[in-house]
């Protein structure tokens, strides 16, 4: 999943990012796995800022955390990879539509395993916006989900969200000419 990016026509930078959130989990051959999962990532963060349209409905709940305010969030989850290059400062807050979805926020460490969770934030009941400032290891590949404290049933778990990611994230020079 490595991405591109050209910049004035002359520089072309790359995200260090390798592929290997596809073979996080074993497939059987012919079957489809849905984005979103650690399987098959809904997207990889290579820059900032970014903002990303997204949606929880569909998606499951993978994996069992506690690491936001208001503990364990049980809504199904949209999982996005990231991996900084160099010195990182990042932003990640989601806005989910308000009356429909209520976001709870967190990176992982491992996809799929909540005890490896670095930091999370379920905000406060019915804000629908929590946020996170994160800073990362360099070439550490991390996982950032898009959950709900609420469970299947409860009216707020799934919805469609934004996800806004601003700060420090560098790339590295893969390239540079001059013509």
């Amino acid at each position: 999943m490595s991405a591109s990016k050209t910049i004035a026509a002359a520089i072309i930078i790359a995200s260090s990012s390798a592929a290997v959130a596809q073979t996080k989990v074993a497939v059987s051959p012919g079957t489809a796995v849905p984005s979103g999962t650690c399987a098959a990532p809904a997207g990889e963060i290579t820059e900032s800022p970014s903002t990303i349209s997204g949606t929880t409905v569909g998606g499951v709940n993978g994996v069992d955390i506690s690491c936001t305010e208001y503990g364990t969030v049980d809504g199904p989850e949209r999982i996005y990879t990231f991996t900084p290059t160099g010195t990182n400062n990042l932003t990640f807050s989601v806005i989910g539509q308000s009356g429909v979805y209520d976001p709870a926020i967190y990176i992982l460490d491992t996809c799929g395993d909540g005890t490896s969770c670095l930091i999370g934030s379920d905000d406060v009941p019915s804000q629908f916006s929590p946020s996170i400032n994160f800073s990362g290891t360099a070439g550490t590949e991390y996982f950032f989900y898009v959950d709900s404290y609420w469970a299947a049933g409860d009216g707020l778990e799934a919805g469609p969200f934004t996800l806004n990611v601003t700060g420090t994230f560098p790339v590295t020079l893969t390239e540079f000419s001059i013509d």
